[in-house]
């Protein structure tokens, strides 16, 4: 089954996924103007976040699709969407 949702991204790490176990797949698209960067824990951040995704892009099982995602943004918030399959 699978679960679309917006998460809003904030200056500070924010969780867009939770850790899953039962995740099959996951795919998070920018929907905002500018640069999300993503990483796996808190410690993200916008001078050293492993995976970016400009205004638009997005990804699918590149992040293993069991383990936590967060997100940031350099100024204000912005939107991602969120999809999860269990």
């Amino acid at each position: 089954m699978a679960t679309l949702r917006r998460v809003t991204i904030t200056t500070t790490a924010t969780i867009i996924a939770a850790a899953n176990v039962n995740r099959k797949a996951l795919a998070i698209v920018n929907r905002s103007t500018v640069n999300v960067f993503l990483g796996n824990d808190t410690s993200v951040s916008t001078a050293d976040g492993p995976i970016t995704l400009g205004p638009g892009e997005g990804i699918e099982d590149s992040i293993s699709p069991t383990a936590a995602v967060y997100g940031i943004v350099a100024a204000a918030t912005q939107v991602v969407e969120v999809q999860e399959s269990l």
